[in-house]
């Protein structure tokens, strides 16, 4: 319902907006596809209107996209997973310089 992806990552868990940067396709999660990240040999996002890929962290791999894919801030309480959801709460990031987000949550 909220349109995202709770990705887990050995840093923590990332809420990923699984709207594209590029034109706003929604960017589904390739479980089957080789990993563009060194955590899994498999899984990746992959955007099916103009090939933008994405690793784990939601970064820009390959593609038209000009940046990472948008992250929602997220708290852990009481062991549950809580994802504030909107535009106007969703984090812009810049194309990091390696494979990992630096910020995770």
């Amino acid at each position: 319902e909220g349109k995202f992806f709770i990705s887990r990552v050995p840093e923590g868990f990332l809420a990923l907006w699984q709207r594209c940067p590029h034109l706003g396709c929604s960017v589904p999660w390739d479980a089957n596809g080789p990993s563009l990240d060194s955590i899994k040999p498999q899984g990746r996002f992959n955007c099916p209107c103009h090939g933008s890929q994405y690793d784990r962290y939601g970064q820009i791999i390959a593609g038209p996209a000009p940046r990472p894919m948008d992250l929602f801030p997220i708290s852990i309480e009481n062991g549950r997973i809580y994802v504030q959801t909107g535009p106007q709460v969703a984090k812009q990031r810049a194309v990091a310089d390696h494979q990992k987000d630096p910020t995770p949550a």
